[in-house]
């Protein structure tokens, strides 16, 4: 089905999905996803077809991408999830799942940050900026900077470098 489907067609996005979770084709696939979903997303257009979710850029997607990211334990999608950016529903969404990595996978949010500058920058802010993801809502997770600056005071620990340009 993944061959024989068109670019930006339901088809596509749901043989991408089902590969995807079950680790066929995994990068490719997973590459699939986030450009179909954060490029939709950005410039306001819809697939060719209307697809019922988690194939919309809504909660449902984002929660599906947060749970590949537990399952594989893959930084680079976690890394995509702190440096992509979206607009409205999406933002909101993206922002309590930041929070949400940041609180439950500390280890593996510095990872995803050491992955590029960009990464490193994005977690800078989301981490320990001033940032307020929603009216009246959450600071920078004070457990993570704890975390960050254990990992910074550790001179065993191989995050140790990552964690210390963090906090600079």
């Amino acid at each position: 089905m993944l061959a024989q489907s068109k670019w930006g067609s339901g088809e596509r996005a749901a043989a991408c999905a089902v590969s995807v979770w079950y680790g066929v084709e995994y990068k490719r696939c997973r590459d699939y996803l986030l450009n179909v979903f954060f490029r939709l997303e950005k410039y306001g257009g819809r697939l060719q077809h209307r697809m019922p979710p988690p194939y919309g850029f809504d909660e449902e997607t984002v929660d599906f991408l947060y749970d590949l990211y537990r399952n594989n334990h893959d930084f680079w999608l976690l890394h995509q999830m702190f440096t992509l950016s979206s607009d409205g529903a999406g933002a909101a969404v993206l922002s309590s799942t930041r929070v949400d990595a940041m609180r439950k996978h500390p280890r593996g949010v510095l990872r995803a940050a050491a992955l590029s500058e960009k990464g490193l920058e994005a977690v800078r802010y989301w981490g320990f900026g001033f940032v307020r993801w929603q009216e009246g809502g959450d600071s920078p997770p004070t457990e993570f900077r704890a975390y960050v600056r254990r990992v910074a005071g550790d001179s065993k620990d191989p995050l140790r470098g990552i964690a210390e340009r963090l906090m600079r």
